[in-house]
């Protein structure tokens, strides 16, 4: 009893104190047998839960209701999901409330799971508002998630005179020569008699009714073929109170002027409560090395029994089967969660959750690995041991961790294995990994090999270094854009010589003959030069200074010249 108090304490304690990741998901309910009563009165009101569709494990809340109209007179636990109770449920009739801790080491979910059943007393007139505060359900995921969405309370209405379920039909009927048909009576709540249903709340059923018909007269009971007692008037629909759990008869039959016909009888099958609770037991132990264990969890369901067990480990898809035990899919090594849900007829569920463990194999070893492949050959030799194990898996990986190449290699007798793993390698750094695998499908974990360097075949070696393919286009691009650039230089250094030596020739050239000229004009201003010579002198000068004009252009045009 401490344990379960100290677990259904952290339950709660952690709902309360994670309100922020609250996920909203089931409600309280507050179902009356009727909500219209007389003073003195017995009325019975379940505290129900629908976890739409989550596992839940415990709840808390408080219950207020108007002690003028009404008093308790008794609280039953029996049938409630709940198996330990931090708080029993507890009343204070002046106050007009109670208040109450519940929880179970198991999961549950339903439409309407019970809490407890109230049974009140009416002792004044007027609406009795029972509603539901400072309320908390806790799903059953581990984290003791508060996943309570709403209350919904209840309005009960005390008279002196009870209302009557009926709207009766005052219309003249139409003679007839025989009996009244059997009555056809649809239930919207209920709707297929051979299906069973969570719900418990009030319903309504209804039917047609032929003109010749005066009287209805209605029942309900747990026996299959019983008859209505007495006539109720002329009605085509009447309201129910909520049924307990089990299957029940609605029984109609309809009275003309020739007397009463058949009588229909319904089917309507509820089933409220989840499966038993249960346990999950792995036949070699909660760790063991068998990669496919065989799981019990069978339970029972008093009433619409168990329909299915829906089994799922981690994240993965959910298994459906109706057998109690299983054995499990191929598992690798490690820690694995099981949740298994048993379902009953009526869809109503209880869960249950266990941690296992398959032990690995030894891993195999990696003796020799090649230290660098080439990208366009794509080989890569491993060769190794194994203690455990028919045979090895290896994997080649890049360095973001993706398989590129994946083989095999069988074991033999000395445990002793070898393998080529082939595939389309870039150039970076690789590492093969190696699983051992026996003939029952259990695994090892799996042994990395040293980093393996992928590069391109040099084509030649100088010294120490290899010249690859890659790195000869690169050097013969460079020599040629160099050759290129160095051309380019020295033909600018050549041409600016070339402009300089054009300079100092034209230069020469003009001194020379400037010299020539002014030795001519030397003679010209003499006094006893005579007029024919003087006259011939100027002729030179015309043709010199023309001769220095040509050659400074063919000294310009030849420094042009490449």
């Amino acid at each position: 009893m401490i344990r379960k108090t100290i677990i259904l304490i952290g339950i709660l304690s952690v709902a309360l104190f994670i309100a922020t990741d609250k996920v909203d998901a089931a409600t309280f309910n507050l179902i009356p047998e009727r909500t219209e009563v007389g003073i003195g009165d017995d009325i019975v009101m379940d505290v129900r839960i629908d976890s739409e569709g989550i596992g839940i494990n415990a709840a808390q809340a408080t219950i207020s209701f108007p002690s003028s109209i009404l008093e308790i007179k008794n609280i039953s636990r029996q049938g409630s999901i709940f198996s330990f109770w931090l708080e029993d449920p507890s009343f204070d009739n002046s106050a007009g409330t109670i208040t109450f801790i519940g929880g179970s080491t198991s999961g549950f979910s339903g439409q309407a799971l019970e809490v407890f059943r109230i049974s009140f007393g009416v002792k004044g007139g007027g609406t009795a508002l029972v509603s539901v505060s400072d309320g908390a359900i806790t799903a059953s995921d581990g984290s003791g998630t508060n996943v309570l969405s709403a209350t919904q309370g209840v309005s009960v209405q005390s008279t002196p005179v009870v209302t009557p379920p009926v709207t009766q039909i005052v219309r003249p009927a139409v003679p007839a020569v025989v009996l009244p048909i059997r009555p056809q009576i649809t239930i919207p709540l209920f709707p297929d008699a051979d299906k069973w249903y969570s719900v418990t709340t009030g319903f309504i059923a209804e039917w047609s009714l032929p003109l010749d018909v005066t009287d209805v007269a209605t029942s309900i009971d747990k026996v299959p073929s019983s008859e209505p007692p007495r006539s109720e008037g002329l009605f085509d629909s009447k309201i129910f109170s909520p049924l307990s759990d089990g299957v029940w008869y609605l029984h109609v039959q309809f009275k003309n002027n020739n007397g009463w016909g058949p009588v229909a009888h319904r089917k309507i099958s509820v089933d409220s409560m989840p499966p038993e609770a249960f346990d999950i037991d792995f036949s070699h132990g909660l760790s063991s090395d068998n990669p496919t264990p065989v799981v019990t969890y069978g339970t029972s369901d008093q009433l619409s029994g168990i329909s299915e067990y829906v089994l799922t480990i981690g994240s993965g898809n959910p298994i459906s089967t109706s057998e109690p035990s299983a054995t499990l899919p191929l598992q690798g090594p490690g820690k694995h969660v099981l949740k298994v849900i048993a379902l009953d007829g009526a869809g109503n569920s209880a869960e249950n959750v266990v941690e296992f463990e398959i032990i690995p194999l030894n891993s195999p070893v990696i003796t020799e690995v090649s230290e660098r492949a080439y990208t366009d050959e794509g080989v890569v030799d491993v060769k190794g041991t194994s203690s455990e194990g028919r045979e090895v898996i290896l994997t080649l990986r890049d360095k973001a961790g993706q398989v590129v190449a994946r083989t095999m290699s069988d074991v033999d007798e000395d445990g002793n294995w070898s393998a080529q793993l082939e595939g389309a390698l870039r150039r970076g750094i690789y590492t093969v990994g190696a699983v051992a695998r026996d003939e029952r499908g259990a695994l090892s974990y799996s042994s990395s090999s040293q980093k393996i360097t992928v590069t391109e075949r040099p084509l030649f070696t100088i010294g120490s270094f290899e010249v690859t393919p890659t790195w000869f286009y690169i050097a013969t691009i460079i020599i040629l854009i160099g050759s290129f650039f160095l051309g380019w230089f020295s033909e600018r250094a050549a041409h600016a010589q070339r402009g300089r030596k054009i300079i100092i020739a034209k230069r020469d050239v003009s001194n020379a003959f400037g010299a020539v000229k002014k030795d001519i004009d030397k003679v010209l201003r003499s006094k006893d030069i005579p007029e024919e010579a003087a006259f011939r002198l100027k002729k030179v000068v015309e043709g010199i200074e023309k001769v220095e004009g040509y050659v400074s252009a063919g000294v310009e045009e030849i420094g042009k010249k490449k």
